[in-house]
């Protein structure tokens, strides 16, 4: 920060935004990275409120477990040895926030429920594990909003999602194959 670095990427961290941003503050005295590609403007999807009721409903159910650009963004930027290793630590802290998730609900605590949701999806958004994300997202807007109605129902099929994420990349020829 005392050398002016203070540009500011959004999460999920894509490496053509970071490799373009720091080729800004390194072309000053020589370009080190090459970006490969022109960045393109990506647009902000706008965040819609959780579906009352089951938690799995629209919308959810429709998405893909792990999108398959980000897995190749990953493989692209690291191999398949770092993707590995992203997706082990992904499947420990994706477990701790699903528990962290459970014990809000069960002290019915609507703020550690935002909480914990926000940083579950955080992380989901970093290895695009889409549905577990939505999921994540909802329980943190029931959180925001001070409500827990539904929370269990997101919960349990949190659970199933990430069980589902974990069988997603133990099976043969996954991303980490």
């Amino acid at each position: 920060l005392e050398a002016g670095m203070d540009d500011y990427l959004a999460k999920p961290i894509k490496a053509d935004l970071l490799a373009q941003a720091l080729n800004g503050w390194l072309s000053k005295k020589k370009e080190l990275l090459d970006v490969g590609s022109e960045t393109k403007e990506e647009e902000c999807e706008m965040e819609q409120t959780p579906n009352e009721g089951d938690a799995m409903a629209e919308g959810v159910a429709d998405l893909p477990v792990v999108e398959d650009a980000v897995m190749n963004e990953l493989l692209e930027l690291g191999g398949k040895t770092l993707l590995a290793k992203m997706v082990a630590q992904f499947v420990l802290d994706a477990t701790v926030c699903v528990e962290q998730v459970a014990e809000a609900i069960e002290s019915q605590d609507p703020k550690k429920l935002a909480e914990a949701g926000h940083g579950l999806k955080g992380i989901c958004a970093n290895l695009g594990v889409k549905r577990l994300q939505e999921l994540a997202f909802r329980a943190e807007q029931l959180g925001r909003q001070n409500l827990l109605d539904g929370s269990e129902g997101i919960l349990d099929n949190a659970k199933r999602e990430l069980a589902t994420v974990r069988d997603y990349f133990q099976q043969p020829n996954s991303p980490i194959d």
